[in-house]
């Protein structure tokens, strides 16, 4: 219990609360392996590029703001904290979609964002049900018309 000011600054500013450098040894040798299979199955590369380029392309095409973004980890940024928290919610309680929300302090105020991320097993009909709740979403909380 404490002052509601002096919480919410340990919750952002606190060593114990930042982010770690530092990568696990399990983590290592999982992104190594990762490597092998990429290497050895080249035809996922092609498959994850063609996924994460439908989505940028369908996505800003709704009217989400994307930045210039070129790879699989596409950002939808939404500017508004508590709008960002509000569709991350809808979307992981209502469609079972998982993004990851950035607000400030972690990024410049104004620049809250949901960070979505593909991969070369997402059948086109994943990709498609993942864009009808965006849609939904977007148009609900007014990001897009």
């Amino acid at each position: 219990m404490g002052e509601r000011k002096v919480l919410d600054y340990i919750r952002h500013f606190a060593p114990s609360f930042m982010f770690a450098a530092a990568a696990a040894p399990p983590c290592v040798a999982a992104a190594m392996t990762a490597l092998e299979v990429f290497q050895e199955e080249q035809w996922r590369m092609e498959t994850l590029r063609q996924n994460f380029t439908y989505m940028r392309d369908e996505l800003r095409g709704m009217g989400f703001e994307l930045g210039h973004t070129q790879t699989a980890v596409i950002p939808i940024y939404i500017r508004q904290d508590l709008r960002t928290l509000m569709i991350w919610r809808d979307l992981l309680e209502v469609y079972g979609i998982y993004t990851n929300p950035f607000i400030s302090p972690g990024v410049p105020p104004k620049s809250a964002m949901l960070r979505t991320s593909y991969m070369a097993t997402h059948a086109r009909e994943h990709l498609d049900r993942g864009l009808e709740a965006f849609r939904a979403v977007g148009k609900k909380y007014g990001v897009i018309s």
